[in-house]
């Protein structure tokens, strides 16, 4: 894991690979390719986009409400788990299902609320606000946060990463989670592409 404040946490806390040099590892994911994954694309946003307030929504048959896909207020899906009977009412659990994949051809800003998914940036990708996500982040460009930041769980692979062009404040942390890829990859339909591991000491908890 990698936060803010500038520690990092794991065994070991960082390791160096050069397949992050390679650029085809940001094109080529096992056997689909990033054109192949803004293909399935179900919400778009135009480059400089600023997507607020994003929040799981219900119809009023109670069914999850996707057809909220503009920049202010849409539904990502409903990332948290907490049944809404222990304080926390804003849970939609309509919305549990629901795990879009968002495609924005361009700069990406992030400034508040919660989602999941996948998520293509082809330019670089802003996060502020103590916003949250679950699942697969790959950003083209660089990646910064201001504010709150973000909190992760999943994975984000960013192509222009260096310590000169990414810049992480607020209370950002990135969490790298398997079983959050593995529920969102097959939620949507590339559960082939998730392979289990023989053998491991630990367990993520989603």
């Amino acid at each position: 894991m990698h936060s803010s404040s500038g520690v990092n946490v794991g065994n070991p806390p960082i390791l160096e690979t050069p397949i992050a040099n390679d650029t085809a590892t940001y094109s080529q994911f096992g056997g689909i390719t990033y054109t192949q994954l803004t293909s399935m694309a179900n919400i778009i946003y135009a480059a400089n986009a600023n997507a607020s307030n994003v929040q799981p929504a219900i119809l009023v048959d109670g069914t999850c409400d996707t057809s909220k896909k503009g920049t202010s207020a849409p539904n990502w899906g409903e990332p948290e788990r907490s049944p809404p009977w222990t304080g926390n009412p804003a849970v939609q659990p309509s919305c549990y299902n629901y795990f879009p994949v968002i495609w924005a051809k361009g700069k990406f800003q992030f400034s508040g609320g919660r989602g999941q998914g996948i998520m293509l940036v082809d330019g670089d990708f802003v996060a502020s606000g103590g916003t949250e996500f679950k699942g697969l982040i790959i950003v083209r460009g660089s990646f910064t946060t201001s504010g709150g930041g973000i909190k992760l769980f999943g994975a984000m692979f960013v192509k222009d990463s260096s310590v000169n062009n990414d810049v992480m404040s607020g209370s950002t942390a990135v969490q790298y989670s398997s079983c959050a890829l593995s529920t969102v990859m097959a939620a949507v339909g590339l559960g082939n592409l998730a392979q289990p591991v023989r053998r491991r000491a630990w367990a993520d908890m989603f």
